[in-house]
């Protein structure tokens, strides 16, 4: 595996103002890949081919992505340049420039200019050249372009000011990964994983967290072709969950994903229509009645006769009553450990120890069983 050494050295970073029209979406954009087989290499004319910008800009202006606050941010103050750098690479002398970071404030420039009319004129004239950073790659024999550029966007995003959302920031770990690791990648190789760890500042552990997460993202999208980025969440908690992941979903950490029976469970359990877990707390409550339960429990809940906060509710008032009784328990035994016959003390002492006695067997040997 290769260092980070000589790294700032692979490549610069200059100012230029660029015109709005030439800049292009990037469709490898981390926001917008779910899974490591959607990257894809394109050559220069597709990726100024009309079809493939405007699908693009479809999928950066979603809901999730948050561009309407971009949007409407430009529209009121204008486009501040150098507030947030936009990082952007040269597919020819002079442009067109691929957009590496700074998709989403693009994405918003894009719509706005496609009704300049309805725009302040110090808003119009405010968007007619961009101030972004070029990046230029400096060719060596240690770091290849697109190392650099992964390095670069995950200071940003991973180990810097600006994270992406978790989904994205694991993904892009992935893909890392994958890229380096290529057929050698699994079992989870170790040797690959320091390498991504150094790269981003992480934890091995959080490397293999990233690729378990992906990897099962991905089992599952297979399975079942209507899983969302709202599911993260709950496939996050399958995962890293211990009393779950291994023991009922099945999960094998040297291939960072579930067996085909795991997935089913996942599936009927948080996917399938009215599924039994729909949020965080559900899950970790089902995890608790998985680890404390029984199995007729489990039963009621994946077939749906009973809901999860039913089983929960009757598992935590037994888990109440075996703690009143432990604590019963433990009074029994210290009293029972008071002896007469030990005791130095007064008539009067001794016979209130028989007293305690008696009471004991009388009231608390009853309430025990």
């Amino acid at each position: 595996m290769g260092t980070l050494d000589g790294l700032t050295g692979a490549y610069r970073l200059s100012t230029a103002l660029v015109k709005p029209e030439q800049l292009l979406l990037d469709p490898n954009n981390p926001r917008l890949i779910t899974s490591h087989d959607q990257v894809r290499e394109y050559s220069r004319s597709q990726l100024q081919a009309t079809e493939v910008q405007e699908r693009i800009l479809d999928s950066v202006c979603k809901k999730e992505h948050d561009v309407r606050r971009l949007i409407d941010s430009i529209s009121e103050i204008g486009f501040i340049g150098g507030l947030h750098e936009m990082v952007v690479k040269p597919l020819s002398e002079g442009g067109p420039y691929l957009v590496l970071e700074g998709n989403r404030r693009t994405a918003a420039i894009q719509h706005l200019l496609r009704k300049p009319e309805e725009l302040r004129p110090e808003v119009k004239a405010g968007l007619e050249l961009i101030e972004v950073k070029v990046f230029d790659y400096i060719p060596n024999p240690s770091h290849d372009e697109q190392k650099v550029v992964n390095v670069l966007l995950g200071t940003i995003h991973i180990d810097g000011p600006r994270e992406w959302g978790a989904l994205e920031r694991a993904n892009y770990i992935a893909r890392t990964y994958l890229d380096l690791a290529g057929e050698s990648a699994f079992p989870f190789n170790l040797p690959v994983a320091r390498d991504v760890s150094e790269r981003f500042k992480l934890s091995v552990k959080a490397v293999r967290k990233s690729m378990t997460i992906c990897r099962t993202y991905e089992q599952l999208k297979k399975a079942h072709p209507d899983l969302s980025s709202a599911s993260f969440s709950l496939i996050d908690l399958a995962t890293a969950t211990r009393a779950v992941a291994e023991p009922y979903f099945e999960l094998h950490s040297d291939m960072c994903q579930l067996s085909d029976t795991g997935v089913e469970r996942f599936i009927e359990l948080v996917l399938a229509p009215n599924p039994p877990v729909h949020n965080p707390k559900q899950f970790r409550q089902f995890a608790e009645i998985f680890q404390d339960g029984t199995p007729y429990e489990l039963e009621q809940i994946v077939s749906r006769e009973r809901s999860v906060e039913q089983v929960a509710e009757s598992l935590k008032r037994r888990k109440e009553r075996r703690a009143f009784r432990e604590d019963l328990q433990s009074i029994r035994e210290s009293i029972e450990g008071l002896s007469v016959v030990e005791f130095n003390g007064t008539e009067a002492e001794k016979t209130l120890i028989q007293r305690i006695h008696r009471m004991v067997e009388k009231r608390l040997l009853p309430l025990l069983g």
